[in-house]
C-alpha cells in the first residue's frame, strides 16, 4: 500500500508538501478527444487540477507567478500503473494523449477545490 511505501526508502516519511508532476505538450488531448489506450496495457485515470503555464519562465519569484499562468483546467491524469511515487516514470505518465484537458479558465483560489473522479458511475 502507498501509506506503507512512504515509510521505506527513498521516502522515509509521507510527503509534507504536494507532490508535483508534469504533463508535457505531447500528452495534451483536446476536450472530447479519444484517449489512445496502449494495446495490452492497463491504464489508470484520475481527475486533477491542471495549472496551464502560458509562457516560458525560469526561477520566477512567487509574487510574479500569475504573470506566467494561462489559467486552470480540469485534467484526466491518464497513466500506466506506477511502482513508485518518487520521480514518477516518464513512460507511465507522459505518453501521447495521456492528458485530456477541459476548458481553460480562471480561478480566484484553488485552496478549497474538490475534484471527484468517477469511473463507470
Amino acid at each position: 500500500a502507498w501509506d506503507q511505501a512512504f515509510h521505506q526508502p527513498p521516502y522515509q516519511t509521507p510527503p509534507k508538501t504536494p507532490v508535483w508532476f508534469i504533463k508535457p505538450r505531447n500528452t495534451h488531448l483536446a476536450n472530447g478527444g479519444a484517449i489512445p489506450f496502449p494495446a495490452g496495457e492497463t491504464v489508470q485515470s484520475g481527475g486533477t487540477l491542471a495549472v496551464i503555464i502560458g509562457d516560458t519562465a525560469r526561477k520566477v519569484p512567487a509574487a510574479q507567478v500569475s504573470r506566467y499562468l494561462a489559467g486552470y483546467a480540469l485534467a484526466n491524469d491518464v497513466s500506466l500503473p506506477e511502482s513508485s511515487f518518487y520521480r514518477p516514470a516518464i513512460k507511465a505518465k507522459c505518453r501521447d494523449g495521456f492528458c485530456p484537458l477541459g476548458e481553460i479558465g480562471q480561478l480566484e483560489t484553488a485552496d478549497r477545490l474538490e475534484i471527484v473522479t468517477e469511473i463507470n458511475g
